[in-house]
């Protein structure tokens, strides 16, 4: 028979994924062992609504009005917050400690400690990739609709929309410019002037190293 699983997230490492079915709780299963972790009561389902922390030490997930943050290793409650405009989807960046929900009014959450960021205008659809530059200052994420957008996470405000989809993106160390997957090459994308500059395959063993192997499957020959 064929089964309607409402929503899932896979665990950093793939060892563990948590999964909902149409009407039954929340499950934490133990993919190597085939063995169910924890349980959570959860009867809201959604695409989009639930989240590993990219260390793997954090689950969060949005249940109506709800979200809610677990420790992934045990599923206890760490933090729980309401609104009453609902949200729709929810991605965290590179660094576990940015949580990015998105609703009729979106924002940002220090995954951590519970406290909220900046709201920010705007829904574009489920996010692909974001990442968070190293000053703390910029949030770039690449959405659904096939543009890539530079929010500031103090003000919540677009600083910048790039018409580009990615699958992946990354701060390059000055904050001043992406590293962008294209077609089997990466770009630099300095987004304060717009001006591209294409890494080329002797290159791309220092940037994919520099970037701690996010980078996968290209040909670096």
């Amino acid at each position: 028979p064929w089964f309607f699983s409402a929503s899932f997230a896979l665990a950093p490492g793939g060892e563990q994924i948590a999964f909902s079915f149409e009407d039954e709780p929340l499950k934490f299963l133990d993919i190597n062992q085939n063995r169910i972790l924890w349980k959570i009561e959860s009867r809201w389902f959604c695409s989009d609504c639930m989240a590993f922390s990219p260390d793997g030490t954090l689950f969060a997930k949005i249940d109506n009005e709800s979200l809610t943050v677990y420790r992934a290793t045990d599923a206890s409650l760490l933090w729980q917050r309401t609104s009453p405009f609902g949200w729709d989807n929810l991605s965290f960046a590179n660094r576990s400690d940015v949580l990015v929900v998105q609703g009729e009014q979106s924002s940002f959450w220090n995954a951590q400690t519970g406290a909220q960021g900046a709201w920010f205008s705007g829904h574009y659809g489920s996010i692909r990739a974001m990442t968070v530059s190293q000053d703390g200052r910029f949030l770039a994420a690449s959405y659904a609709d096939e543009h890539i957008r530079i929010i500031n996470l103090k003000s919540g405000l677009t600083e910048k929309t790039i018409d580009l989809f990615a699958q992946d993106i990354e701060f390059a160390p000055d904050g001043l410019s992406l590293y962008i997957p294209v077609k089997g090459d990466i770009i630099r994308f300095f987004w304060q002037t717009n001006f591209r500059q294409q890494i080329t395959s002797s290159y791309t063993n220092q940037i994919i190293a520099s970037l701690n192997g996010r980078f996968l499957g290209f040909n670096s020959d």
